[in-house]
């Protein structure tokens, strides 16, 4: 009888404390592992990737596997510190290597800009339009000021973007000399 209020007592006292373990799954370990791994590489390079649009963008992409990584450990375990305090170190490394992201964003969207104003003025030169490519000039149009207001957005002195303001100004008034002409006088 006295081996079984052992055992009795020994699973009263075991199955609380297994109840309350805070380790990670395997999984939550191997994603605390990978996140922290791709993190330090980054961190090591952190110089090198800030100077460096391919790597700045390689960069960006360990960062934001290595959240991703640790928004499931935390889903997991909410008030892992290590996943938070990794969570602050890619966030920080993140924040360091924005500006050349930023500079090769801003000119991937310049050349996007002038492919478009080539497109309006090329549809602008057809001899004639129907509703339909009136339609989709008009769209363009849109679609050209939106993309200039996102670069001056995130560089205002931005001399190409001011430029490309200043040429979508000047379209649109010929579109609507057009449209005018086109109708007789009325806009």
């Amino acid at each position: 009888m006295t081996s079984f209020l052992k055992v009795l007592c020994l699973v009263v006292v075991a199955v609380p404390l297994i109840a309350a373990k805070t380790g990670l799954t395997p999984d939550g370990s191997k994603y605390l592992a990978a996140a922290k791994d791709r993190i330090a590489k980054v961190e090591k390079d952190i110089d090198a990737a800030a100077a460096d649009p391919k790597k700045a963008d390689a960069a960006k992409d360990d960062l934001l596997a290595s959240k991703r990584f640790l928004d499931n450990v935390q889903k997991e375990q909410p008030k892992n510190a290590q996943a938070a305090a990794l969570q602050k170190k890619a966030d920080t490394l993140l924040a360091k290597i924005k500006p050349t992201l930023l500079k090769v964003a801003i000119a991937d969207r310049l050349v996007n800009i002038e492919e478009l104003v080539g497109i309006i003025e090329k549809e602008m030169a057809a001899p004639s339009r129907d509703a339909g490519a009136d339609e989709k000039l008009r769209d363009h149009f849109d679609m050209l000021r939106q993309m200039v207001r996102e670069v001056l957005e995130k560089e205002p002195a931005n001399t190409k973007a001011v430029a490309f303001r200043d040429k979508e100004n000047a379209l649109w008034d010929t579109y609507r000399q057009q449209r005018e002409a086109k109708k007789g006088g009325t806009p």
